[in-house]
């Protein structure tokens, strides 16, 4: 073989070898990075619909504390009632001067928070409402004032802040990895990498890529039942208003509960059940801390949806059930 074709054939094979090689790469890099690009941005979109979810139910919470001023006054209002009443399954339903202090408190709290502008996405109190329900009343480690009041008491901007920050404290709470920013897996500075580099990155890029679709996962679920959660509050609190505005009218007439017709005692009864069924849904924790890792209180949910269940109006309930049968 002459010797000018011998070399230009090694030549070739080393340059194809050459092209060979860094074409492996690029695709080695091209689908790692790909592949943590949509687990990324789809745990982005999902997040901001839960963040759109987290401020209204917070907001139709803090409503609700609110609301308390004018079931207190109905219960003050009624003259000779009973130590506790009835309603169905629901017994001994009582209201003690305990439970009127912290309802009281309750209603504070929520002034307190709008003074303060804290009742808005940003400063992470809202998703704490949400999803830390006990916070607004169990007592922190040094006694004393609850988890919120605590939170409350940190001062804060809380006017430059928006949804980034909430969706900051929202996955610190949810114990999520921190999400990469496009330098750190930016394709031109990783050319310089030989193959074995590479397959190194692509191994520990692909170890993101699960984490983050674990997290999708969770915010998936947590979606799903905060909007059946929420949806429960909402007819409930629907049903409250209704109660009370119908008590009111009862209350301008006559102020004994001895003088209550049947229905209007009935009335009564179901106010104060209602009042309780959603004390309980509101101080529920959506989210339980499990090491370092915060999952779904499922048992707990279920059992506080399934004692409110026989206070929703037969048609509701069926639309409810029809929504979310899949829950």
């Amino acid at each position: 073989m002459p010797f000018t074709k011998w070399l230009t054939e090694k030549l070739s094979a080393v340059g194809w070898h050459s092209y060979s090689n860094e074409n492996s790469r690029k695709k080695i890099l091209d689908s790692a990075v790909a592949r943590y690009k949509d687990e990324k941005y789809a745990l982005y979109e999902l997040e901001q619909k839960t963040l759109d979810l987290i401020e209204v139910f917070a907001l139709s919470k803090l409503a609700a504390w609110n609301y308390n001023r004018r079931i207190i006054k109905i219960f003050r209002t009624v003259q000779n009632k009973p130590a506790s009443v009835v309603y169905y399954n629901h017994k001994n339903l009582r209201l003690s001067s305990t439970d009127i202090g912290h309802l009281l408190s309750a209603c504070e709290l929520v002034d307190e928070m709008h003074a303060m502008n804290l009742d808005k996405i940003g400063p992470g109190i809202l998703s704490a409402i949400v999803l830390h329900g006990g916070a607004s009343t169990m007592a922190s480690d040094d006694g004393g004032k609850s988890i919120l009041e605590n939170l409350i008491d940190i001062p804060v901007d809380s006017k430059s802040m928006g949804r980034l920050e909430e969706l900051a404290i929202f996955n610190k709470m949810m114990c999520f990895p921190v999400v990469l920013d496009d330098k750190a897996y930016s394709l031109s500075a990783l050319k310089d990498l030989d193959k074995e580099h590479v397959i190194m990155f692509k191994a520990r890029l692909d170890t993101k890529s699960l984490e983050l679709a674990d997290a999708n996962g969770r915010v998936r679920r947590i979606n799903e039942t905060l909007e059946y959660v929420y949806h429960r509050f909402t007819i409930l609190r629907q049903e409250q208003i209704r109660v009370v505005e119908q008590l009111e009218d009862v209350i301008e007439e006559k102020t004994d509960y001895r003088e209550f017709t049947p229905k209007e005692k009935t009335l009564f009864s179901y106010a104060l059940a209602l009042l309780f069924a959603l004390r309980k849904l509101a101080k529920t924790d959506i989210i339980n801390s499990n090491g370092n890792i915060s999952v779904l209180n499922y048992t707990r949910i279920r059992d506080v949806l399934a004692q409110s269940q026989d206070l929703i109006p037969e048609e509701e309930l069926k639309k409810e059930q029809a929504k979310m049968k899949n829950y």
